[in-house]
């Protein structure tokens, strides 16, 4: 397995940026000191992959991401923004966006753009200002999110999970890639985890579950600062996964 660190190519092919909407613009009087929009944190952050493989032998993946902001009591934020890249090693991923709710499965507002270097921008926000606990949940999905590495001989689901473009910390970071039982059997056992700045070689431990509907690979770390990232590496047999044309 390659080192699966925080490089380049992960970090832009993966960076998930993040906006805190902005309050509307107010006076405000002399001596006072302002927080930014970006002046919070997140509880934490959590992903379930659910990769496979459709009609064609092309890779899919639908993501469910649950982010738990801690914003301040004062009137500063609407809501946030995840920013998807709309594609992986050149070719696109087919970004569809499903949903967005709270912990409870309640419906968020929500809009859906793309920018000028082609991220999906989803951007939730409350007519309201949002004060305190907030819990974002994010379903989507996507295509084409493996390929073929020759200095490892494998298919690899190479993926970074919060990304580096975060200006907020992390209390913990997990993610857990599923694997259904017609996929399982291609596992290689290469498999790697990595943690910090772009480029970082300390690794974070895997666990690996045998379940009754395949395999479940996942990690949980703990205190990823701003722009730090946890990426995740999984290995599969050669042509598991058929390459976009």
């Amino acid at each position: 397995m390659r080192r699966a660190v925080l490089s380049a190519v992960a970090a832009l092919l993966m960076v998930f940026s993040c906006a805190a909407l902005p309050a509307s613009a107010a006076p405000t009087a002399p001596g006072i000191v302002v927080a930014g929009v970006d002046d919070f944190s997140f509880e934490s952050f959590s992903a379930d992959y659910y990769l496979d493989r459709d009609a064609d032998g092309r890779s899919t993946l639908t993501t469910v991401e649950t982010f738990v902001a801690a914003f301040p009591d004062i009137d500063q934020n609407h809501g946030m923004r995840r920013a998807i890249p709309g594609d992986y090693q050149g070719a696109p991923t087919d970004v569809t966006v499903l949903s967005v709710t709270d912990e409870n499965g309640t419906p968020r507002p929500f809009t859906v753009e793309t920018d000028d270097e082609g991220f999906v921008l989803v951007t939730s926000r409350d007519d309201g200002f949002v004060h305190g606990r907030q819990t974002y949940v994010f379903t989507y999905t996507q295509r084409n999110v493996t390929r073929y590495f020759a200095d490892t001989d494998d298919d690899e689901f190479y993926w970074d999970t919060n990304g580096t473009g975060w200006l907020q910390s992390f209390g913990t970071v997990s993610a857990r890639v599923h694997v259904p039982a017609a996929l399982a059997p291609s596992l290689t056992g290469q498999n790697a985890c990595y943690r910090g700045y772009e480029g970082s070689a300390e690794a974070c431990e895997l666990t690996v579950s045998d379940e009754a509907d395949g395999t479940v690979i996942g990690t949980t770390v703990e205190q990823i600062g701003p722009y730090q990232n946890v990426t995740l590496a999984i290995g599969f047999a050669p042509r598991t996964f058929v390459p976009r044309d």
